[in-house]
């Protein structure tokens, strides 16, 4: 059922960058997105920069370049992401969580809100959410027992998956304040010297 743990890891981490470069181009921060897109690119194992900045140039020469680019790499990573196990993803953010909870207590705490669900990745239970939510949109059109089954599918995962959000949304940040510290200086630094 799952798949190579160090493959996925290595996914999630090699793309890690996509989902804040996506979220950057959304909100209209062309500048700090295509930052991020080049740390990404530029970090990939066995990447020659060289070679990849001319392509990186022709993705950032329009916004649809960016967009697509920014996609893509948003895609990798929620794929690689889907296919984790919950109880693997305590190990995933593992740094993070010891940042917040330091007695084996706690940190047994926090394991066991992933271990309900060792036995399903991160994929099948964004799906079942997924279903849930359309079900709980449109009830006109399922019986009570799909609605009420769709209910309790969401009060099922609403803890484990708002903790992953948490998580998640905790480590885009620390990842983008560098990145957006060096698109500010250099928008500074252009709008002075040039």
């Amino acid at each position: 059922m799952f798949y190579n743990k160090m493959a996925i890891e290595e996914g999630l981490t090699k793309y890690r960058l996509g989902p804040i470069a996506s979220q950057l181009a959304e909100a209209g921060d062309v500048r700090t997105a295509t930052k991020t897109l080049d740390k990404l690119v530029l970090g990939l194992p066995g990447v020659n920069a060289d070679d990849v900045k001319p392509l990186l140039e022709g993705t950032k020469a329009s916004r649809e370049g960016i967009n697509t680019a920014v996609s893509v790499y948003e895609t990798l990573y929620e794929r690689a992401r889907g296919k984790i196990g919950l109880s693997e993803m305590f190990d995933y953010y593992s740094g993070t969580i010891n940042k917040f909870f330091s007695t084996p207590d706690e940190l047994k705490k926090v394991k066991d809100v992933f271990d309900v669900y060792s036995g399903e990745t991160y994929g099948s239970i964004k799906k079942r959410i997924v279903e849930a939510q359309n079900i709980r949109k449109n009830p006109d059109i399922y019986n009570e027992a799909d609605v009420k089954s769709a209910t309790a599918t969401l009060q099922k995962y609403q803890k484990v998956m708002t903790l992953i959000e948490a998580l998640e949304k905790y480590e885009n940040r620390n990842l983008l304040n560098p990145i957006a510290e060096d698109s500010e200086k250099e928008q500074i630094r252009e709008l002075v010297l040039k």
